[in-house]
């Protein structure tokens, strides 16, 4: 008996050793793993990036990427978010979509900046898109609906073009879950409240999308981010905790001629 418990001992000693031991190795720095990842989602949003860009028209009218480009930065300047790390691309699509792929890239769709009421709802949706790309909610995702094999085999090169694009539209068209999505609103409140941007018109933009019948476009936002009422409740408790000091984003002038020159596309 003395003898079972003794070994008992032993391995439980040996255990709380080796896991002690392991506990104490930073496996960032032995395997390199935060560079791994970081070029593995370079690598990715560059096979990304070239596969979307041959299949869609991006827009290059100054006049148009311009103000965009200013909203971007506003928020990532005022959140300590590296502007040059976020890349904004403008698209001529009539869908009322935006979407973060991977590294960094952000694609917005005119039919977005269309449908919004003001520059403070497209801000809204540019924040929720940077934080999705911050909280590096694009690679969940895609391990998510794909698989960490399929993402590795994209990594690789060893993927169709089928596959690619396939892949591709899963991120654009899909829904993140709900504990990626609440992380996303809860930033994006933060940022818009550190840029100084009412994030009221962000809930009211969301609400708008979800009971409006007359915007069959606005079904694809809908699907990639679902906005319950429950949802833009919570949005709205949380925007009413949110102190800020409201600055203008983009004067009328400003905005109408923006949206006067993408109707014009």
């Amino acid at each position: 008996m003395r003898r079972i418990l003794f070994e008992l001992a032993i391995t439980a000693l040996s255990f709380f050793g080796i896991w002690f031991l392991l506990s104490q190795v930073d496996y960032v720095t032995v395997f390199k793993l935060k560079e791994r990842t970081y070029i593995d989602e370079s690598r990715l949003g560059e096979i990304f990036w070239k596969n979307f860009s041959r299949t869609e028209h991006e827009v290059t009218d100054s006049t148009i990427t311009t103000p965009l480009l200013e909203i971007k930065n506003t928020i990532c300047e005022a959140n300590g978010i590296s502007p040059d790390s976020i890349k904004l691309h403008v698209f001529e699509n009539s869908e009322v979509n935006a979407f973060a792929m991977p590294a960094g890239h952000l694609v917005v769709y005119t039919g977005l900046i269309t449908d919004c009421k003001n520059p403070e709802e497209l801000a809204g949706v540019v924040a929720h898109e940077i934080a999705h790309i911050m909280h590096k909610h694009v690679m969940k995702k895609l391990v998510k609906e794909v698989g960490i094999a399929v993402v590795a085999s994209l990594i690789s090169g060893n993927s169709g073009s089928e596959i690619i694009a396939e892949v591709i539209r899963l991120t654009s068209s899909t829904a993140y879950d709900r504990t990626l999505e609440t992380e996303a609103d809860a930033a994006a409140v933060g940022y818009l409240a550190n840029a100084g941007i009412n994030p009221e018109h962000f809930a009211n933009f969301l609400l708008r999308l979800s009971t409006e019948t007359d915007l069959p476009q606005a079904l694809v936002l809908i699907n990639t981010h679902p906005n319950s009422k429950d949802r833009v409740a919570a949005l709205n408790e949380l925007i009413q905790q949110t102190d800020f000091q409201p600055t203008e984003m983009l004067n009328p002038a400003e905005w109408e001629e923006l949206v006067k020159r993408v109707k014009m596309l």
